[in-house]
């Protein structure tokens, strides 16, 4: 319930919106909707935020991630062992927080830089049935739904997230990993005329000024390779892997250097970062001489991005696998993928190399990490009218298979919580729904921060700046759910 303060104050926030609208839209460069949350609830200044409460010197992390077992990808992945929990008291030179793409190259990238150093990964849950295991397979290479950059933050972004798919696919052929990684670029389409012009032109007069290749496709060029009759007009460019996210960062966790430890099922409890760091899970007490945090949006339960994170759920499905008779009438390629222009309401698609269809529809603001089993069916509804407006010459006669959700984390003026966040401890948190490529550069420069190496991939994430402070709830639940709820009726026919 709004009583009469939060009214008051939301009436604050938007007079700061109106006084401040030109100047933060020409100071941030978040997505096309994170571009929005900040110009409703940035301060009237923007300024370096302050990244940590200093009085969580000793944290009870009293929210644990919730695995509902339902994860598609890692149910059709190859099967591995999984890593054993910790126990008893261990003690390490490095400790990292989180097994998704972020943790993962930041141990690599530290056991490369100090192979005689020990460095333990503490994952709450199993190593691909994490948010890293539950997207929907995209490593994107260029700036994607980044609003309009000026060309220079479009480079430094792209040579980022390429540096992350080189270690990504680099790790792939060097340890076999069985993942279809598929070189195979993305087309970024628009239902509707009105989108197209609105996001798609955008999009490619910068990646001209960017001197990036690109196709621009019509509808009937946009059928020829998908089947699909459904789009006005799309955006392809080449540079996208698409993969089996959660079989991809199993491999890569289950083939780090020898120095690093691997626990799952291991969720902290309490972490301590007085006099040294100590994680304590159900059955371990894990010291270590520093700390990466690699969580996403759980950075706020550990006392860190505090009302700087915007925690969003978003829902998958998968087909059963389709028959020769099935791909013969979808026709077109073999594999592609299809990113939405308005990404909060249209559908991700993609046809898998095992002949497949994903949909990845459904995108609602989950501040509490929870989400009911009827918010669940509706959105499972809502994937199989997706397939049958799609697709429906298949529609009738081809299962859906797997259905799950993940959480993806987004901030009010898109900067990933990057950085130094307290003596000895480094954050590496805010995937902004492009994690595979994002994240893993993340993770890699944050190595290379917390040892001192100014390399060319911290700089770049430096200058995607900070996190903005954002008020807390309920005001920011009104005002996403209001942009949502917007977002939705006026772009209601690229659902």
């Amino acid at each position: 319930m709004l009583y009469p303060k939060h009214v008051g104050e939301f009436m604050v926030y938007m007079i700061f919106y109106k006084i401040n609208q030109k100047k933060l839209h020409e100071k941030m460069h978040g997505t096309h909707y994170q571009l929005s949350l900040v110009n409703l609830f940035c301060c009237a200044e923007y300024r370096r935020p302050r990244l940590v409460n200093y009085e969580y010197i000793t944290m009870k992390v009293k929210l644990l991630p919730n695995d509902d077992h339902t994860n598609g990808w890692s149910a059709i992945a190859p099967s591995r062992a999984v890593h054993a929990p910790a126990s008893g008291n261990k003690s390490f030179d490095w400790l990292i927080i989180g097994g998704g793409y972020a943790g993962l190259s930041a141990a690599r990238r530290l056991a490369e830089i100090h192979p005689e150093q020990s460095i333990a990964i503490l994952e709450a849950g199993v190593i691909g049935d994490n948010a890293s295991g539950r997207n929907s397979g995209f490593a994107i290479d260029l700036p994607h739904q980044v609003g309009h950059p000026d060309v220079e933050g479009g480079r430094r972004y792209a040579r980022m997230s390429r540096e992350g798919i080189k270690y990504l696919e680099n790790s792939v052929i060097e340890h076999n990993i069985k993942c279809d990684w598929v070189r195979q670029g993305k087309l970024h389409c628009a239902v509707s005329k009105s989108i197209s012009s609105k996001l798609l032109k955008p999009d490619i007069q910068l990646l001209e000024k960017m001197g990036e290749p690109f196709n621009w496709l019509t509808r009937e060029e946009i059928a020829a390779t998908t089947g699909l009759t459904h789009y006005h007009s799309g955006v392809y460019t080449p540079g996208t892997a698409l993969l089996n996210p959660a079989a991809l960062v199993q491999g890569l966790a289950d083939n780090l250097p020898g120095n690093v430890e691997v626990y799952e099922q291991s969720p902290v409890i309490e972490l301590i970062t007085e006099g040294g760091i100590s994680a304590k899970t159900a059955s371990a007490v894990v010291t270590a001489k520093r700390l990466i945090l690699a969580v996403n949006g759980f950075a706020g339960k550990f006392g860190y991005m505090k009302n700087r994170l915007l925690p969003f759920v978003l829902f998958a499905s998968l087909t059963k696998k389709m028959t020769e008779e099935q791909q013969q009438l979808l026709a077109g390629h073999p594999s592609w993928g299809i990113t939405p222009a308005l990404g909060t309401v249209g559908p991700t698609l993609r046809r898998t190399v095992d002949q497949r269809l994903l949909i990845r529809g459904g995108f609602a603001f989950s501040p509490s990490f929870r989400y009911s089993e009827r918010n669940r069916s509706y959105f499972k509804e809502m994937h199989r009218n997706i397939l049958v407006k799609r697709f429906p010459t298949l529609a009738k006669e081809l299962d859906i298979e797997h259905f799950w959700m993940g959480w993806l984390t987004m901030t009010g003026n898109g900067a990933p919580g990057f950085g130094m966040v307290e003596e000895s401890v480094y954050c590496a948190v805010g995937c902004g729904g492009v994690g595979i490529a994002r994240q893993t550069a993340a993770g890699m420069a944050i190595a290379d921060l917390a040892t001192g190496n100014d390399s060319q991939m911290v700089s770049d994430m430096m200058s995607l700046g900070q996190p903005c402070s954002l008020p807390g709830r309920p005001i920011i639940d009104l005002g996403v759910n209001a942009y949502l709820l917007k977002e939705k009726l006026s772009g209601r026919i690229e659902a």
